[in-house]
């Protein structure tokens, strides 16, 4: 069995209840006008997860 199709979940739902936790704090502080970097990097790496780990099940 391939273990890449476990890894998705594996990584993605984690990561998408740290990004939700990040997201509700910066909102709870009233979405406040500063730098949201670390949010946008957040979110582009919670859609990368859907990108790599596919491609890598192509590759390997």
């Amino acid at each position: 069995m391939d273990p890449l199709p476990l890894a998705l979940p594996l990584l993605a739902i984690p990561h998408a209840l740290l990004l939700a936790l990040s997201i509700g704090r910066y909102l709870r502080r009233g979405a406040p006008e500063r730098r949201i970097d670390g949010l946008m990097a957040g979110s582009l790496l919670y859609i990368g997860w859907f990108v790599v780990v596919p491609v890598l099940g192509l590759v390997i």
